[in-house]
Parts: structure tokens; C-alpha cells; sequence
């Protein structure tokens, strides 16, 4: 994009179109704030999955939200699509597009659609650099001045911590100290093992923490093995929460500790004391980026690996090289550290950024 292009474009209507996981969202969050703080655009419009959009709604990220994945949206992953007036009239009003993809005919049929200058931003990093880092580098050749990037921050508001005070009140919490842990992954081949889980657990359960697990649509076997030997301990699982929810039970906790996942990403953003377990995948790329982070991978020749590798593995032995004593050490010491720091846990929540007039996210298709 060239700078004259973008002094083009400032003022207007910006569509960023993302169709990636709950944690790819996350560290997409950083491009969207650059994008919307070098443009500042009229409206900016997140088009993405519901189950991961109201991660990124209002003010400083997306003014609005729409499904990716509504039907008048199909015909344009398409070669030669019939594509639905209503849907391009509406398209036309944008006055640029950021693609988070490699779809081609995505781009050419936004073009196509109205959308005069259409530009794609990665999903994968290179070279092994941070994805936040590999995008803000695109939005730099584009010729939007991003300087340092900010970390991933999900703001939550009050009546949305109230309702998460008040959901644990009727399960019986009495304002004690919660870990909240989620066992799976997006792939079972970045999931430390489900009995290191348990034993870890019940080590934490044991000395007087309300135990919260997070359970995904593939966290069922794991969740019922930790359960196990639970009896008598505070253990409360949460299924089938929508993902703001799942955000703000974890920003009440005063530690977190998961896989490489969306939960963790998100535990990372809200400020939250953070374990990240990692095996496969590069942390170098992929690692949850916050003020409260720690992070333990185990130290054998094969790691990381990426997706070409972890795929074709048999056995996950990076992840099964992760002992409970290590994770155990590692918690000690962090939430030592962190205390050395003066990170008071609350302190470090993200404050809801002040605005007037930010217009309230919704699903609707907005003419």
C-alpha cells in the first residue's frame, strides 16, 4: 500500500476479514489496533467466526461484527461466484480490506465485489519470527506505521466480571483463590498428557484452590481423567460457554495454566498469571504474549517441530518430557516473581479503554 493510498483511505469504512481459532484472533488483536489507529477509520468491521469475533468487540478494536460464515459470504470463496447484490452494495461502502488468509479468489472477488484496495496480512509467521511481529511488518510495507506493536489485550467490563462473580457464587466460591486450567488443544498432539493434568491438579486441589476446568467440544476424555481422585475437592468444570464468558471466568482466577490453545492466549490477555505448556509447536511464532507469562517446553532435539512434524508423530515425547514437578517449580517461581514485581494479579486486568460514542458490536449485516 502506498502512503498516499492510506492518507486515501483514512476516515473510511475498513472491513478485516479473519476465519482463524480462538487464539489466532488473540494475536491478531495488536494488527487490528494499529490498523485502526493509523486509519481511524469511520467504522471498522470485524468479519469473522461468532464463536471468536466478541473477543475483539468495541472500541479500540471492531466497531461492528459479522459471520464469516453466512451464506451470502460463500459465493465469494469461489472461482466466478454469483455473488448476492446485497451483499456486494454492502461491500462497496468499504473503502479498503485487510485479509488475515492466502485465499486468492477471496481478494480478487472483494475487488470485484467494490472493495477498492484489498491487502492480506499472514497467518503463519516466517523465518522465525512472533505472528505479531510478522504482521506488523506486512502493515509497515503497506505503509501504515505501526512502531512497536501493543500485546494482545481482551478487555472486560464490569457487569461482565459481575456476572462471572455471581455465576461462581451459585456454584458455592466464597471469593477463594481459583487456578483455572484447560486440558486440550486445538490438536491432541499439542495436549500435555491427561494424567500429568490430574496429578497436577490434585497437587493444586490439595492445598485449598478451587480447581476450574475449561472444557472444549474435544476435552471430554481429558476432563474425566482429571476428575478422577477429585472427590471432596472444590473442582468446577465449565462446557458450552460463549467465548466472552469463558474470558471473563478466567480473568477472575489467580493463575492459569493450559497448552498452546486459544484458552491460554486469551488468559494472556486478560492479565492473568499465565503457564503455557508447549511441545510441537514454536513458541518463538505461537507464544501467548503478556506481562504474566511463563512458559516451559521440554528441552529434546526434535522440538519444536511444527505441523509437518507433530503430525507424523506417533507419540507426543516433548509434551510427555514435561514432568508435574517441573510445571510444579514453575508456578512457584513465577507467582514469586511476579509478587517480587508488584504484579498484583488485579492490577494487571486490562482496563476497558474509554471512548464516547463507540458504536455498540452486533451480528447484524450493517447497509
Amino acid at each position: 500500500m502506498a502512503r498516499q493510498n492510506v492518507r486515501r483511505v483514512k476516515g473510511g469504512k475498513v472491513l478485516c476479514l479473519h476465519q482463524g481459532a480462538v487464539g489466532d484472533l488473540v494475536l491478531t488483536l495488536p494488527a487490528l489496533h494499529a490498523i485502526r489507529n493509523a486509519l481511524k477509520p469511520r467504522q471498522l468491521v470485524l468479519m469473522a467466526h461468532p464463536w471468536t469475533a466478541p473477543l475483539a468487540q468495541g472500541y479500540p478494536y471492531a466497531d461492528a461484527l459479522i459471520d464469516c460464515n453466512m451464506p451470502d459470504m460463500a459465493p465469494f470463496f469461489m472461482e466466478e461466484g454469483a455473488f448476492p447484490s446485497a451483499m456486494c452494495e454492502y461491500l462497496g461502502l468499504f473503502a479498503t480490506a485487510f485479509y488475515f488468509g492466502s485465499n486468492r479468489t477471496l481478494v480478487k472477488n472483494l475487488h470485484r465485489a467494490g472493495i477498492p484496495m484489498v491487502y492480506t496480512l499472514p497467518c503463519t509467521p516466517h523465518n522465525g519470527r512472533h505472528i505479531i511481529h510478522e504482521q506488523a511488518h506486512c502493515l509497515r510495507i503497506y505503509g501504515i506505521n505501526v512502531g512497536q506493536p501493543t500485546l494482545p489485550q481482551i478487555y472486560i467490563r464490569t457487569h461482565e466480571r459481575r456476572w462471572a462473580e455471581e455465576f461462581l457464587a451459585t456454584k458455592g466460591w466464597r471469593g477463594e483463590e481459583i487456578v483455572t486450567i484447560h486440558p486440550g488443544a486445538g490438536s491432541p498432539k499439542k495436549a500435555w498428557p491427561p494424567d500429568r493434568f490430574a496429578a497436577l491438579v490434585k497437587k493444586l486441589a490439595t492445598e485449598g484452590r478451587w480447581i476450574l476446568l475449561i472444557e472444549g467440544p474435544a476435552d471430554r476424555a481429558a476432563v474425566t481423567a482429571i476428575l478422577k481422585g477429585l472427590e471432596g475437592t472444590h473442582a468446577l468444570v465449565v462446557r458450552g460457554l460463549e467465548v466472552r464468558r469463558v474470558a471473563t471466568l478466567i480473568s477472575i482466577s489467580s493463575l492459569f495454566i493450559g497448552n498452546d490453545a486459544g484458552c491460554t492466549h486469551m488468559a494472556a490477555a486478560v492479565g492473568v498469571p499465565t503457564i503455557a505448556l508447549f511441545g510441537p509447536t514454536d513458541p518463538r511464532c505461537w507464544a501467548p504474549l503478556g506481562p504474566h507469562v511463563a512458559l516451559l517446553q521440554a528441552k529434546i532435539p526434535c522440538a519444536p517441530c511444527g505441523n509437518r512434524g507433530y503430525n507424523g508423530c506417533q507419540r507426543q515425547l516433548c509434551l510427555e518430557a514435561i514432568e508435574v514437578e517441573a510445571v510444579l517449580r514453575l508456578i512457584a517461581s513465577h507467582l514469586r516473581w511476579l509478587q517480587n514485581q508488584g504484579a498484583d494479579k488485579p492490577d494487571g486486568l486490562p482496563k476497558w479503554p474509554s471512548r464516547q460514542g463507540w458504536q455498540k458490536t452486533s451480528w447484524s449485516l450493517r447497509m
